[in-house]
């Protein structure tokens, strides 16, 4: 049995919570899960590769909540389980660390997961 080394809990999102993944190009992902310190997010691979550092903006399609410009080092991308490659579609899993946050930032974080997530996992 692995132990999580995880410094913070990770919650649930109420609802559908987005996040562009911007490098050389953008992506949109979505929120699986959130923590004080990072989050994962499933999204559908491209031709080219991801860098693993980021900058992401996470935001929900219904709110007012936007976060902004928020660096990102991926831990973690593997195949979304359960998921296969259908006519050429790759959905992944991919699970990071923030880098560091501004005061704001990490405002916007602790305001996210007061009011927009479920318990935690």
């Amino acid at each position: 049995m692995t132990q999580d080394k995880r410094k913070y809990p990770r919650y649930r999102v109420k609802e559908s919570a987005f996040v562009v993944l911007r490098n050389h190009d953008s992506r949109l992902g979505q929120v699986i899960d959130i923590s004080k310190n990072g989050l994962a997010m499933k999204y559908i691979a491209g031709e080219d590769s991801l860098d693993n550092l980021l900058q992401l903006d996470i935001f929900l399609s219904n709110t007012e909540f936007y976060l902004k410009s928020v660096r990102f080092k991926t831990t973690s991308d593997i195949q979304f389980s359960g998921a296969s490659s259908v006519d050429g579609v790759d959905l992944r899993r991919r699970g990071g660390q923030f880098g560091k946050l501004t005061k704001k930032q990490t405002a916007d974080v602790e305001l996210f997961i007061r009011q927009y997530t479920l318990g935690g996992i």
